[in-house]
């Protein structure tokens, strides 16, 4: 028997990893003085005292960009008029530079800098494209932290024992995850289940060891297979550059490819070596961001990357050969997802399991299918 598995952040919510409407209210709420900015470039939350924090204090430097942020979020609310949400302020960042925008936002910030008597280096000085794209940047980072941490996934491992054992039970299980976090990873891994998520250690990515790190090749070679639709806390772009002449300046290419790691050196340290001599020809990767898909518009971005297109074109064949098909917290409200699953119940008459104690299967087809409240029911 052939199974599809979907998860959605629903999945992650019974080991206390955050909701969307739990990083709504964090981004709405909690954002001035409360992020740091590493000499990295990377950027996480400032709990200090609070659990799970890095425990560290705002340098002031970056004061300045936490006021922006919560500036840019109070524009976004006065511009759509609805309850804060997050995938759509990422689409509201992520759409055309506007560098009157970003003065004016800035404008009121410096003001409020100057109220409480900060010294004036921490006041923007002719805001542009820069501090765009540290917002960006910023955004991305701060969303990982959140997802990257264990919560309480050790004390509650047993609420997934039906769902190993249902996934266990199947030969050729295809699961594919909408969310980020690595909570799935941790269960399989806590059960000593071999999967295969489509990397390779065949690569020609390598850390500062020259040890080879996973880079994803859309190949799957055992029964239970991961697919992380939307990527992952743990994915990382390296891009390959070319070199201008006999220059110090390089220019991106378009070729790229993700590499997986959790190691922090790892992230830093990757270089790409020449396979067959194994030397390193390139130190350089302009990008250490967390590569995963977020915001409302993420079919556009699927479409036009090859990682997630061929992940997406996976979800499709495997919807379209599956005998039965279980989806676990989802809520139903990527487009995307939807119209596949659609699709699927149009022209293969499965068994579809909705595990969701609060939405329902909202399609109604010739299929047999069944709502059940719980993932213990499995």
């Amino acid at each position: 028997m052939a199974t599809t598995f979907i998860l959605g952040a629903g999945f992650s919510i019974p080991a206390n990893y955050p909701s969307g409407k739990a990083l709504n209210e964090k981004f709405f709420l909690n954002v001035e003085k409360k992020i740091l900015r590493f000499s990295s470039g990377e950027w996480s939350w400032d709990e200090y005292g609070e659990a799970e924090s890095n425990n560290g204090r705002l340098n002031q430097d970056h004061l300045n960009i936490s006021y922006l942020l919560s500036e840019l979020i109070s524009i976004f609310q006065k511009e759509f008029s609805m309850p804060f949400d997050y995938e759509g302020f990422f689409d509201f960042l992520n759409r055309d530079f506007s560098a009157a925008l970003i003065s004016s936002a800035c404008e009121k910030v410096n003001l409020r800098l100057a109220s409480e008597k900060l010294h004036p280096a921490h006041l923007f000085k002719n805001p542009g494209i820069n501090e765009y794209l540290r917002i960006q940047d910023a955004y991305i980072y701060l969303i990982a932290d959140l997802l990257i941490r264990p919560y309480n996934r050790e004390e509650n491992l047993h609420f997934y024992d039906s769902f190993i054992n249902t996934v266990k039970a199947d030969c050729s299980a295809n699961i594919f995850t909408l969310n980020h976090d690595l909570l799935f990873e941790y269960i399989l891994s806590h059960h000593n289940v071999s999967y295969s998520d489509g990397f390779n250690s065949n690569s020609i990515i390598v850390n500062k060891k020259l040890e080879n790190l996973p880079v994803f090749s859309n190949e799957y070679d055992v029964g239970i297979c991961l697919h992380k639709l939307h990527g992952s806390v743990n994915y990382y772009r390296f891009s390959e550059m070319s070199q201008v002449g006999e220059s110090n300046i390089y220019k991106n290419t378009d070729r790229y490819c993700f590499f997986k790691t959790s190691n922090y050196d790892d992230v830093h340290s990757a270089s790409q070596i020449n396979p067959v001599t194994r030397e390193i020809i390139q130190y350089i990767n302009p990008d250490i961001k967390p590569q995963f898909l977020t915001g409302h518009s993420k079919l556009s971005r699927i479409e036009n990357h090859k990682i997630y297109r061929e992940l997406y074109k996976r979800l499709k064949i495997s919807l379209e050969k599956s005998d039965k098909i279980i989806i676990i917290g989802y809520s139903y409200r990527d487009i995307h997802i939807n119209k596949l699953i659609l699709d699927t119940i149009d022209s293969n008459n499965c068994t579809i399991i909705n595990v969701n104690p609060y939405t329902k299967f909202p399609f109604r087809r010739n299929n047999s299918y069944k709502n059940i409240h719980n993932i213990r029911q499995l």
